[in-house]
C-alpha cells in the first residue's frame, strides 16, 4: 500500500560516520513519553526518520528526538531507545499509519479525549459528546 505524507523536518544531524539523529522542535513542554511511539500515539518523529533515510536518502538514521522548545530539553521518547531500536520504532511507525489511514479511508474515526482531558481551545469542545475539560 502506498501512503503519501507531507511534512517538515526540522532538524537533521549528521555525525563523522554519515548516521541521522533526526529533531522535532515542540513548542508544548507537555511530556512525551518514552511509551508513545508504541501506543501509537506519536508517529511523526519515526515518519520523519523515514523519509530522511528512504526519501531524502540522507543517510541511516541512528537516532530521534522531540526537543521542547521551552523547557530546553528532550521528550522521554527517543527512537534508539525504543524496543528493538530505530528500525522497530520505524517498522511500528508505518504500521500504525497504514493502521490509520486504512480506518480513515473506511470511515472510522471517532474522537476520543487525550489522556488528562480536552484542551479549552479545542474548536469541539462546545459540541463533542466526548469533551472532559483538563484538570489543569
Amino acid at each position: 500500500p502506498v501512503l503519501r505524507l507531507r511534512g517538515f523536518i526540522d532538524r537533521v544531524d549528521v555525525d563523522a560516520n554519515g548516521r541521522l539523529r533526526i529533531v522535532d522542535y515542540k513548542s508544548s513542554n507537555t511530556p512525551i513519553a518514552a511509551k508513545a511511539l508504541a501506543e501509537g500515539k506519536r508517529i511523526q518523529l519515526a515518519l520523519y526518520a523515514l523519509a530522511a533515510r528512504d526519501v531524502l536518502k540522507l543517510g541511516e538514521p541512528a537516532a530521534g528526538i522531540y526537543w521542547h522548545i521551552g523547557a530546553g530539553k528532550p521528550s522521554h521518547l527517543r527512537l534508539e531507545k525504543q524496543e528493538g531500536g530505530v528500525e522497530a520504532a520505524l517498522a511500528t511507525a508505518v504500521e500504525y499509519a497504514l493502521a490509520y489511514a486504512a480506518a480513515i479511508r473506511q470511515g472510522r474515526f471517532a474522537p476520543r479525549p487525550p489522556d488528562g482531558g480536552c484542551p479549552s481551545y479545542c474548536p469541539a469542545a462546545n459540541f463533542c459528546w466526548r469533551y472532559r475539560p483538563s484538570p489543569w
